[in-house]
């Protein structure tokens, strides 16, 4: 029971914090309502060996289960609109973190010792075009801290999506 309720309040919190933190940039006249088809692909930035297949082959499925739900039709070729998404990883940006003992050599308190790692910050960013690639609507925003490899459950994926469309829509 507990577990449940943990569950929800956890995809509750990851459900307004995607909601909140995506940047967004869009044409005055663009409305997702003017468009019946689309299609989806992902970016070569995507395919960096750190970003596990598994989760750009979900990401690219779930953009589109959800744009389907919206009424519009997955057309690959010709779709009205294009949706580019692109997981990267921002290496240049580091983010170092240091652990703690529990105890000094000499004092009761914590103390530092040598064990810094390095973390990478992981992007998405989804680019709306029109059938001759111009931009409509941009939405980016930073997943996570990524140490080895990027993995996104599905979960976190239908969190992240489901944020992007909240802003497109809303």
């Amino acid at each position: 029971m507990y577990k449940n309720f943990f569950k929800i309040i956890f995809t509750l919190t990851v459900l307004s914090s995607c909601a909140t933190m995506v940047s967004t940039e869009q044409v005055n006249n663009f409305n997702l309502a003017d468009y019946n088809s689309f299609s989806v692909d992902m970016s070569d930035s995507s395919e960096e060996v750190r970003v596990s297949p598994f989760t750009v082959s979900n990401l690219n499925n779930e953009f589109k289960e959800e744009l389907q739900n919206l009424g519009l039709v997955l057309d690959q070729d010709n779709g009205a609109l294009k949706f580019k998404v692109s997981l990267s990883l921002d290496e240049e940006n580091r983010r170092g973190v240091t652990y703690r003992s529990k105890y000094g050599p000499w004092w009761t308190g914590p103390v530092l010792y040598d064990d810094y790692d390095d973390y990478d910050r992981a992007y998405l960013r989804v680019t709306i075009s029109d059938q001759e690639g111009a931009p409509l609507w941009t939405g980016f925003r930073p997943v996570r801290y990524v140490d080895r490899e990027l993995r996104l459950d599905q979960e976190e994926i239908s969190a992240l999506v489901k944020g992007f469309l909240v802003q497109l829509t809303g």
